[in-house]
């Protein structure tokens, strides 16, 4: 009777023992997945930590420290959301970053008769003109401050 006693307990230590390892590993497994900076996108940056590509500076950044702030210039968007823009060092690039569009948009610099530069894709398009203005099919809609 001890003996069977002894092998039940044993048993029911045992597997006790491997559930609880079994589930310490997941918890782990999980921890590791969650830290803030634990992951990489395609470019080595780390979204978690706010890091995104930038194609014009061709580095890891975070939009809204390496970029121009631009506020909704038209009543119908929603006032707590901006965009923001990034220009290449030698200003012949500029690329947006639009709410609710999920790619960075690359527009290429131009200068119209005026001699005034200008960035365009065709849809998208930037003016400098006291400040930056952000135009989809000829319609502001945000501008710097």
């Amino acid at each position: 009777m001890i003996k069977a006693n002894f092998i039940r307990f044993s048993c029911l230590w045992l597997i006790c023992f491997v559930v609880t390892n079994s589930l310490q590993a997941q918890i782990d497994s999980a921890r590791q997945k969650h830290i803030v900076g634990n992951d990489q996108d395609s470019h080595g940056c780390k979204p978690s930590a706010g890091y995104t590509w930038s194609k014009v500076l061709n580095t890891c950044v975070r939009v809204w420290e390496a970029g121009t702030r631009l506020s909704p210039a038209d009543t119908s968007l929603n006032k707590t959301l901006v965009a923001t823009v990034i220009f290449s060092p030698d200003k012949k690039q500029a690329e947006i970053y639009v709410p609710g569009i999920r790619e960075s948009i690359l527009l290429e610099g131009m200068v119209n008769p005026e001699n005034i530069m200008y960035w365009d894709d065709g849809e998208w398009m930037i003016k400098i003109n006291n400040q930056i203005q952000l135009f989809r099919k000829g319609k502001l809609l945000y501008k710097s401050e």
